[in-house]
């Protein structure tokens, strides 16, 4: 019976071995750091809800306890500027704020202090959020039922995106993140209001749609609401509802090993709901241990187990092994 040379098994081994160390796409343990946002210093000022990130900068909504009304801020990394009652804003990319004021999309210019405002459709659209010069949002369509749709807007012209006949249903459409060519989302699958709802992405160039398949665990059954909020080079992240407690939870999808985790925000009483993202950074809002809605800016990065299951270890052994083995085989051979 022929065998293997022995240096051939030698470095079969020192390969596995080293193949190894360096961890699959699935060897791999998420870490997450939670920080919450400085108090809004506005009188009045509670519930901070944070809806888009760029940098270190986010913006987002704060509810006025003496008016009742929501009010925009911007906080640009060490203080908050007031955008006004009734303004929400929902993305931020380099000088521009976007978002909703009363049935109408806005563009906000951080250096003049400036707004515009859009109409798409005949009643009722926003923009949620922005890169570069590209906006996308939702409008209000009459002519169809369900009547919620979603649209890129490049500065200049509109272009509708409705995942709803692509996916085979009739079902609402919610454009919520955009990065470079990405589109990102969620549409109802049914015309019942709201629920359940899928995530997808849209790829601006090819025109492609591709669904967002949450792992089976972030929810138990098939008929839970997810969304996704929030795309950037790095991450992909977004909110669902568990059907076995009712509560919100965050999904997390690393673009760069294709995996998905959970997170948690520290001292919350539930995990919350996320925003926009932007680098290894997201944003969102969830209660506190008091019942207190705090908002959040988390950090995300990939920590490499780099030997999970052990077989480094044993690999290293039998490599060892066997260099023990061939040292006496040559001392053996040198004395003969």
């Amino acid at each position: 019976m022929s065998r293997l040379p022995f240096q051939c098994i030698r470095l079969l081994c020192l390969a596995a071995a080293a193949t190894a160390f360096y961890p699959s796409s699935a060897a791999r343990a998420d870490s997450f750091s939670f920080s919450p946002l400085p108090a809004v210093p506005f009188e009045y000022a509670v519930e901070p809800k944070p809806f888009g990130i760029d940098g270190n900068r986010v913006v987002g909504t704060y509810y006025n306890e003496d008016s009742e009304y929501d009010h925009g801020f911007y906080y640009d990394g060490s203080s908050y500027t007031e955008l006004g009652e009734d303004v929400d804003p929902y993305g931020i990319s380099g000088n521009t704020i976007v978002g909703r004021y009363n049935s109408q999309g806005f563009t906000y210019d951080i250096p003049t202090m400036q707004f515009q405002y859009s109409q798409y459709g005949s009643y009722d659209s926003w923009f949620n959020a922005i890169d570069g010069s590209n906006i996308v949002g939702t409008y209000f369509d009459y002519t169809t039922f369900p009547s919620r749709r979603g649209f890129l807007y490049d500065g200049s012209a509109y272009t509708p995106i409705d995942p709803s006949g692509f996916f085979g249903v009739a079902g609402s459409t919610y454009l919520t993140a955009i990065h470079g060519d990405l589109v990102g989302g969620y549409f109802s699958k049914n015309i019942q209001p709201y629920l359940p709802e899928s995530p997808f992405t849209y790829q601006i160039s090819t025109g492609q749609y591709s669904e967002v398949v949450l792992p089976a665990a972030f929810s138990a059954d098939g008929n839970a609401t997810q969304q996704l909020t929030g795309i950037s080079d790095q991450l992909m992240v977004g909110t669902y509802v568990s059907s076995l407690d009712g509560n919100n939870y965050i999904w997390l999808y690393d673009r760069a090993e294709g995996q998905f985790s959970s997170a948690t925000p520290t001292d919350a009483t539930w995990n919350g709901v996320t925003g926009g993202a932007s680098g290894n950074k997201f944003v969102g809002y969830a209660d506190d241990l008091t019942n207190t809605q705090i908002g959040y800016v988390a950090a995300f990065s990939a920590v490499p187990e780099i030997d999970p299951a052990g077989m480094g270890s044993v690999l290293a052994l039998v490599t060892g092994a066997l260099g023990l083995i061939e040292r006496r085989r040559l001392k053996a051979k040198a004395a003969a």
